[in-house]
């Protein structure tokens, strides 16, 4: 989970402006198409990007294909963010939260920052969105790995 957000460059995250209008640049393009071929390496729902304006936190690039029903359009507002959703951007601290259920489902998800590296200032977040029966199946096939090898 942490290498997704290593390979986005913070520079280019820099330029979004996390509303609409980011949609078709090269920037959202570029971001977007990282988190396509990152989602391809691991079992997951689905790859986003969360950016804080005036204390509400938005929505940028996803994995999603548009017509997904858990597609965002950039600069959609998050409705109900947690705690940790909002001091991530704070502490710059990687976390993992749930199984948490809403709309959607069931899930597992993950929240890393992509800092500016001369500042340290959180650029934007990268989620991931394991479901979590998904979640459960990779946890216990690695319990059982040990047991398997003998």
């Amino acid at each position: 989970m942490t290498q997704v957000p290593r390979i986005i460059n913070p520079k280019l995250a820099g330029k979004l402006t996390f509303t609409a209008a980011d949609k078709g640049t090269p920037a959202y393009e570029v971001i977007r198409e990282q988190m396509i071929v990152a989602g391809k390496a691991f079992p997951q729902r689905g790859i986003y990007s969360l950016a804080m304006r005036d204390e509400v936190l938005l929505f940028g690039p996803e994995n999603y294909p548009e017509d997904d029903p858990m597609a965002s359009p950039s600069g959609m507002a998050c409705e109900q963010p947690s705690a940790e959703d909002l001091e991530i951007f704070r502490d710059k601290r990687p976390f993992t939260e749930g199984p948490l259920k809403d709309e959607y489902g069931t899930f597992v998800s993950a929240f890393a920052p992509v800092l500016d590296p001369r500042s340290g200032k959180v650029v934007m977040v990268v989620g991931i969105d394991i479901l979590a029966g998904d979640w459960k199946a990779q946890v216990n096939a690695a319990r059982r790995a040990p047991l398997l090898a003998r």
